[in-house]
């Protein structure tokens, strides 16, 4: 699966109907949106720690997966122990 950075994912609730431009309420982003970008980064982590031959940098990429998954918990999609 292509997964995509959160670049331009910023939404507003709008008023329809109107010639004004109102926005209503915060900005937000999909939970889809989110899920897809911290996949992402996820699979990026563990293609670095894949290529690299340095053990250190190799430990500060296993410290940056678990605080990606510490910090979005119902974004990371756990593959599952059968595959």
């Amino acid at each position: 699966m292509k997964y995509e950075p959160l670049k331009e994912k910023i939404r507003f609730l709008r008023i329809e109907g109107t010639s004004e431009n109102v926005i209503l309420g915060s900005p937000f982003m999909y939970l889809h949106d989110v899920k897809s970008a911290v996949q992402g980064l996820l699979e990026d982590l563990e293609r670095a720690k894949r290529v690299t031959c340095d053990e250190n940098k190799k430990a500060h990429l296993d410290y940056c997966v678990y605080l990606v998954k510490k910090w979005f918990p119902d974004a990371v999609e756990e593959a599952d122990a059968d595959e």
